[in-house]
């Protein structure tokens, strides 16, 4: 008699298998116990549960315990996914993952490191536990409450929310991970900001010290990798009495990352990222002004990010030249190389000031 567990499907391959060692196919055999025979085919298929007046007689014809064939019925359900059948248990699972992916991505927080063969249950258990996941219901009210304090509403294609929730997620799910023993001091952000401004514009083993000097400050650091149509750059947050800055650090360029960081920083300093309140930064060109508390926010923290890395005394002795994009690059990198100031922070901030974006790339312009 074996002596182990057994589902539906296992009840349905041993006994496909000893009909086959016994040379005896299933009409015969459904015949013999007085069963149809389209009912014995779904028995071996998982799809129906074994009549009760027959438990005994396929019990000791497949040699195990009535028990064990009890035990393998509670498993089966109709419910299908991929052309498998799902335990009852599986199925609940499934029609929870559902739910979460009108909200979220599943897909893109169950990839790699999970593997494919995970059942239902043990996607929908491990997904809730690393992401600490309330129900569909708390999450969609929680992320009409970011929604609604982070982040303008837009149609357009960098602008899907529910692949701006699914990065946050894995934001904080990294934020949950690194470790920030230093305790943050709001009135030392000066200090701080005066110390990223060397670090970019030094441009020398960049995000190395980037990541150890806001750590020395108490906010933690990270970057985790954006998601498709989502153009987000950064999102800055408390967790646990810390401040968090994570970027996507998508166009891994100098100038990029350091307005990136210090916008993030100007939130903080001023403020609009607190124990209640956090912030996104999503690419300009899909953003509506549809929300004036938040627009004049992120319009300070830009003129905190701009005037900390260029400050205003220095800005206002810029050389005048021709709107030209080459006469442009060539006068404002020598201006810049002149001051120790990196040539292409120099020239972001004249893209934003002026819309031009039509220089050239340089080796220079990569983080180092």
């Amino acid at each position: 008699m074996a002596d182990y567990s057994i589902t539906a499907a296992d009840l349905g391959k041993i006994l496909k298998e000893e009909l086959k060692q016994r040379k005896t196919s299933q009409k015969i055999f459904a015949e013999a116990i007085g069963l149809r025979p389209s009912h014995l085919n779904e028995i071996i298929k998982g799809k129906r549960q074994i009549p009760t007046n027959l438990l005994s007689e396929i019990a000791s014809f497949l040699g195990l315990s009535i028990d064990q064939i009890l035990e393998s019925q509670n498993s089966i359900t109709l419910t299908r996914k991929k052309g498998r059948i799902l335990s009852t248990e599986d199925a609940e699972a499934s029609e929870l993952l559902k739910k979460y992916d009108e909200i979220i991505s599943v897909k893109s927080l169950l990839k790699s490191p999970y593997p494919e063969t995970l059942s239902e249950k043990q996607r929908l258990d491990k997904m809730v536990s690393q992401y600490n996941l309330p129900s569909p219901k708390i999450l969609a009210e929680d992320f009409s409450q970011l929604s609604h304090r982070c982040f303008r509403r837009s149609a357009k294609n960098g602008r899907d929310n529910r692949m701006i929730y699914t990065w946050t997620l894995k934001a904080r799910k990294r934020a949950n991970e690194i470790v920030v023993e230093n305790p943050f001091d709001k009135t030392k952000t000066e200090e701080l900001a005066n110390k990223l401004c060397t670090i970019f514009h030094k441009n020398r083993n960049t995000m190395q010290e980037l990541k150890a000097i806001l750590t020395k400050y108490g906010i933690g650091f990270d970057i985790v990798e954006k998601e498709e149509h989502a153009s987000i750059d950064g999102y800055s947050f408390f967790w646990e009495g810390h401040p968090y800055i994570i970027i996507t650090n998508r166009y891994k360029r100098i100038d990029n990352l350091a307005f990136t960081i210090m916008h993030e920083l100007g939130h903080i300093a001023l403020g609009h990222t607190n124990e209640t309140e956090s912030m996104i930064n999503i690419d300009e060109r899909f953003m509506e002004l549809d929300d004036e508390i938040r627009a004049e926010k992120e319009i300070e923290a830009d003129k905190y990010a701009t005037n900390k890395l260029i400050p205003a005394n220095i800005w206002c002795l810029t050389p005048k030249v021709p709107l030209n994009p080459y006469a442009i690059q060539n006068t404002f990198t020598k201006w810049a190389q002149d001051r120790n100031l990196n040539e292409w922070i120099v020239l972001g901030r004249v893209s934003y000031e002026t819309g031009m974006y039509r220089f050239k790339s340089t080796a220079n312009r990569n983080i180092n």
